[in-house]
């Protein structure tokens, strides 16, 4: 039962940042004109891509390895999305259109969770070091 709580947790995180990014790259980039077919697939992709971000959490793959599976998959789903969506008439189209933004994207959205990861383990570590000096 947790592992499917978690896949949900994780499905629904990534179906939230996806919104967002979703929403705010639509605003600047297609004037906030947004087909419902578009959106639907965007935030079923970025459910997607917010599940797999589970190998970056577990225990059986080092972090290295865990984050080029993460990014390889994740692209492989944005350049579906955008494939569907048709952003492009050609696969070289489509990745010349989508490679720039998603990188820019990823690490972003990367470094943000790598943060508050780090700001986490902080507090942890200082409420362990508080816990055993009393």
């Amino acid at each position: 039962m947790k592992k499917i709580f978690d896949i949900f947790r994780f499905g629904i995180t990534g179906a939230g940042i996806g919104s967002i990014i979703t929403t705010i790259y639509l605003y600047f980039m297609a004037g906030g004109i947004c087909k419902t077919k578009d959106f639907a697939v965007w935030i079923t992709a970025s459910a997607v891509i917010g599940i797999l971000t589970m190998l970056i959490y577990s225990d059986k793959l080092n972090l290295i390895v865990a984050t080029l599976i993460h990014f390889v998959f994740s692209f492989v789903i944005v350049f579906s999305a955008s494939l569907i969506c048709g952003y492009g008439s050609n696969a070289i189209e489509i990745i010349k259109n989508i490679l720039p933004i998603f990188l820019i994207i990823y690490l972003v959205i990367y470094i943000a969770f790598f943060l508050i990861s780090k700001l986490n383990e902080k507090k942890i570590n200082n409420s362990l070091k508080e816990k055993n000096s009393n």
